[in-house]
């Protein structure tokens, strides 16, 4: 099926722009060409129990008042309109009783009507969900991720947010993910915001497209989910005693795992894996002297979560879900980061590396894992 979003952007012909949290003299020229001065929301829908409207978008910060009052306008009911604002980690919501859709006021955004679009959770109850963001990974890998997840933890769904891919369109990824064998179900929505800026150097953080998919996910499609797993294309969770991530979480105290990962290098023994062939099954080395324990950096954690268990106001974020608790069985679960399934899109990270035994060592546990995608 094809998703609708209703996204409310400010015009381009109006001066008014979401200020940028990064100090000016701070900024260079790519700054101002990845940050996200002009979305609003990313979209409008009913709630899961359809007793109000949720908007969802990047941080509101100087644009609240104007928008606010835009929508207060727009209802007719300036003084009596009731409206929970969240200031969220990257994100704002606000939610407000059930509306249809809303003429705006001319000449501030570019949309002349802010349209309510329907709650999609229905589509994913009681489904063992896969969640991800990707942009241009090759099609192969998205079937091979899909195809593990499915084989070897007993996924059933995968919802997938395409953020402007230019390889291919969403189409084609449909195909690809639903013609896995196993799979029910399989969403792809076209998530056609700015990225925003990653760079740990500044404290002010701008990349706030991910954080609006996680949430998004959360409240309109995956409300009712028996659980999910967050996983990149380039992730493989792999569990102790071969068990189900899904029944990992689903048997756990809290409904959470949080757990860290390790490097998978580029080294291989596998002709097709120098060319743009490559594939996670031709690598499963890891280095013998790690340069630093990848499990420790908290921003290289992932989660698996049961999302009846989230309290009303957690938040969804990349490496971590608020007000949650890990559960101790979160230690049975590492998850694997190929550094050769990347378009280098934030650094050169995928070049062939040399295989000898003075550096690399078989991670044996993945090997075994990988022979999922044998015969």
């Amino acid at each position: 099926m094809n998703i609708e979003l209703a996204p409310l952007e400010l015009s381009p012909q109006n001066s008014l722009r979401r200020d940028a949290p990064r100090l000016e003299h701070l900024r260079d020229q790519s700054y101002e060409e990845r940050f996200d001065a002009l979305t609003v929301f990313y979209d409008c829908f009913r709630t899961v129990d359809d007793s109000g409207t949720l908007l969802l978008g990047p941080p509101l910060l100087n644009l609240k008042p104007t928008v606010l009052h835009a929508l207060r306008r727009a209802y007719g009911m300036f003084w009596l309109l009731q409206m929970r604002v969240r200031k969220l980690d990257r994100h704002s919501q606000i939610c407000m009783g059930p509306t249809s859709d809303l003429d705006l006021p001319p000449d501030l955004f570019q949309q002349n009507r802010l349209v309510t679009n329907p709650n999609h959770c229905n589509i994913f109850r009681q489904r063992r969900v896969v969640l991800t963001l990707s942009r241009d990974n090759e099609l192969q890998w998205i079937k091979d991720w899909t195809h593990f997840f499915v084989r070897k933890h007993g996924a059933d769904a995968v919802l997938l947010y395409d953020n402007a891919s230019t390889k291919y369109e969403s189409d084609e990824i449909r195909e690809v993910i639903n013609s896995v064998p196993g799979l029910a179900v399989g969403v792809v929505v076209d998530w056609p915001f700015r990225y925003g800026i990653q760079d740990h150097s500044y404290p002010e953080w701008s990349d706030f497209c991910q954080y609006g998919v996680l949430e998004h996910a959360r409240h309109r499609f995956l409300a009712g989910a028996r659980a999910v797993v967050n996983a990149d294309i380039d992730e493989f969770p792999i569990t102790k005693r071969g068990e189900s991530l899904f029944d990992i979480a689903l048997r756990s105290g809290t409904g959470y795992l949080k757990y860290g990962g390790q490097w998978v290098e580029n080294a291989s023994l596998s002709p097709e894996a120098e060319l743009a062939a490559r594939r996670h099954k031709h690598y499963s080395y890891s280095l013998r002297s790690p340069l630093y324990d990848h499990t420790r950096n908290i921003w290289t954690h992932k989660w698996t979560v049961i999302p009846a268990r989230c309290a009303p106001d957690a938040q969804w974020c990349v490496h971590l879900i608020t007000q949650m608790t890990p559960d101790p069985l979160s230690s049975l679960v590492r998850f694997r980061h190929f550094k050769a399934i990347n378009t280098n899109w934030a650094f050169d990270r995928w070049r062939p590396e040399s295989l000898n035994k003075r550096d690399h060592v078989v991670d044996e546990e993945l090997r075994e894992w990988l022979r999922v995608f044998d015969g």
